[in-house]
């Protein structure tokens, strides 16, 4: 399982997965995992720009690669950002290739901020996501499984109050075709404090997903209480 951007994964949300799976127990091996990260920062006329590239591999020496429970792959991403007052803007391609899975994906998103009185910040956020799927795993409903398309978007307010109190309201939604045909909504509000090292959340959180003909909603009502040792 991997998260991507404008999947049907929310964060901070719990996913069960139940699976059967057949274990050798005389496979031995061992996995070389490379990682390699670069990026430069244009100044004077170019400042705010900035170019990235990121690589990371796991490959398993001394193995039959065809066992399935052996992974193997490697990620290449590509990007550029062009940063201006308080928005970026951010361009970026990927190439994931795996023995269980490999697709290549497209990611178009510009965020940005601003401050009230320095304690209220409001954040936003769209983009587009383009993915190309090389596994053949094919769609479902008739629909294209060779690649997919989203469009996704964000809004956040977030502020504090009497310095140890912090409060957030959140809406987001994604509409992805292709592949499938979903769409997400999500709201989330939230209230918390902190007191020395305890920190004291509640709060409410709805969702709505449509994918194909049926539709889902889901309802979440949290208090968290975590210290710190």
């Amino acid at each position: 399982m991997r998260l991507v951007p404008g999947g049907g994964i929310t964060t901070g949300q719990t996913v069960l997965v139940d699976y059967e799976v057949g274990v050798q127990s005389d496979v031995s091996y061992m996995s070389v995992e490379q990682d390699f990260n670069f990026r430069y920062e244009f100044a004077r006329r170019l400042e705010g720009l900035a170019v990235y590239y990121r690589y990371h591999d796991l490959k398993p020496r001394g193995a039959n690669l065809d066992t399935p429970s052996i992974l193997s792959f490697d990620d290449q991403i590509v990007g550029a950002e062009l940063a201006w007052r308080a928005a970026t803007l951010t361009e970026e391609f990927e190439s994931y290739h795996s023995s269980s899975s490999s697709y290549n994906q497209w990611t178009s998103r510009i965020e940005g901020y601003r401050y009230f009185e320095n304690r209220v910040k409001w954040t936003w956020n769209a983009g587009l996501l383009m993915v190309d799927y090389k596994d053949g795993s094919g769609g479902s409903n008739g629909h294209d499984g060779n690649s997919s398309q989203t469009i996704f978007a964000g809004t956040a307010l977030s502020g504090v109050f009497r310095n140890s109190g912090y409060w957030q309201l959140e809406a987001r939604i994604n509409r992805e075709t292709g592949r499938t045909e979903e769409t997400f909504g999500g709201l989330l509000a939230k209230i918390g404090w902190r007191v020395r090292k305890v920190k004291v959340e509640a709060g409410a959180r709805f969702e709505e997903r449509t994918r194909f003909d049926s539709t889902q909603d889901r309802y979440h009502v949290f208090l968290q209480v975590a210290r710190e040792f």
